[in-house]
């Protein structure tokens, strides 16, 4: 699911816009808000994302977008704990 997440993140990343809101992504990442928090965060803290609401909707802002070789890397260290 996280590399769905990052994928979607990444298609639309510098042509439409780089504010996502939670609930008008994909099945089912939309509906795994709580299960990618940890992962979330630790985007948030590394500068790729930043988290927001308005109006209560969760908001994902992606301040760059993640390369193949550090999703690889957040893979390997996810897996880890």
């Amino acid at each position: 699911m996280t590399t769905m997440l990052i994928k979607v993140l990444r298609h639309d990343f510098g042509f439409y816009n780089s504010v996502f809101k939670w609930d008008a992504l994909p099945s089912p990442i939309d509906s795994s808000f709580e299960y990618l928090l940890p992962i979330l965060e630790l985007w948030e803290v590394q500068g790729f994302i930043r988290l927001f609401k308005i109006d209560d909707e969760q908001m994902i802002e992606v301040l760059k977008p993640l390369s193949m070789k550090q999703i690889t890397h957040i893979k390997k260290d996810l897996s880890k704990e």
